[in-house]
């Protein structure tokens, strides 16, 4: 119903084979579980801010970041819904923006599971001090791990660069 709400009720009806298909097809692409991939698009429909196509690209990349990062998919999702509302980035491009994330948890000790938390707060925070695309996800992964070295914890690092991002938007 809310991948299909412009449809009649026979076209919703028909829609459950297409996306039926669609998580299938994310599986098969990206490895996981066929219950991990619906409740996955369920969080990219539920957005409100995703196409089906759209969330039928994300859902792939999603699928295989999660299987590749040992991590939930639906982590991956929810970033991809932050870094298109506030950072402007297309969903033709979440698998890139994921594939940062991967490597720059590789490279250092704040992991992609840490990213999957602070992100979505992080990139609000970012967009209030005028960064966008891209490369304002990869500056905050690199910020992350640089916080990361100097914090006690990993929650600690990602609460220092909510709060270095909110003093860069503020007067003082």
């Amino acid at each position: 119903n809310t991948a299909f709400a412009e449809r009649n009720t026979a076209g919703r009806r028909a829609g459950k084979s297409e996306l039926d298909a669609i998580i299938r097809d994310a599986v098969r692409f990206g490895g996981g579980t066929r219950d991990g991939a619906a409740e996955t698009a369920d969080a990219l429909f539920g957005s409100g801010i995703f196409k089906v196509s759209d969330v039928k690209a994300i859902l792939r990349d999603a699928q295989l970041a999660g299987t590749a990062n040992n991590a939930d998919p639906i982590e991956f999702a929810r970033m991809a819904i932050s870094a298109n509302q506030t950072l402007g980035i297309q969903p033709n491009r979440m698998g890139q923006v994921f594939g940062m994330g991967t490597y720059a948890g590789q490279q250092g000790g704040f992991e992609i599971r840490d990213m999957a938390k602070w992100l979505p707060q992080q990139m609000a925070a970012a967009k209030a001090a005028g960064f966008s695309g891209e490369s304002a996800f990869a500056k905050l992964a690199a910020l992350n791990q640089a916080a990361v070295v100097t914090a006690g914890t990993r929650d600690e690092a990602g609460n220092n660069v909510v709060n270095l991002l909110g003093k860069m938007a503020s007067m003082d």
